[in-house]
């Protein structure tokens, strides 16, 4: 059985290695799959935290697709939460 944390330890990694002022793209790919991982991974409660780190990069190198799925994801957040 896999343990539920893998998945977040492999973002970890990634985001290691990954720089955002090399690669943005890359690096917004990573925390658009993170977002969706953490809000179908049970794990919507650390969405805001998440959001309001990446969200300038988002916003200066992301394509309208990826910043329009952080923003629905902030909204998935407030339904979880309200």
């Amino acid at each position: 059985m896999e343990e539920p944390d893998l998945p977040f330890a492999s973002f970890d990694r990634a985001e290691a290695i990954l720089d955002p002022e090399v690669d943005p793209s890359a690096w917004v790919e990573l925390q658009v799959d993170r977002a969706a991982a953490m809000y179908f991974g049970g794990r919507g409660r650390e969405l805001p935290e998440l959001i309001e780190r990446v969200r300038p990069v988002v916003d200066r190198h992301g394509t309208p697709s990826q910043r329009a799925e952080l923003v629905g994801f902030s909204i998935f957040h407030r339904f979880i939460s309200e």
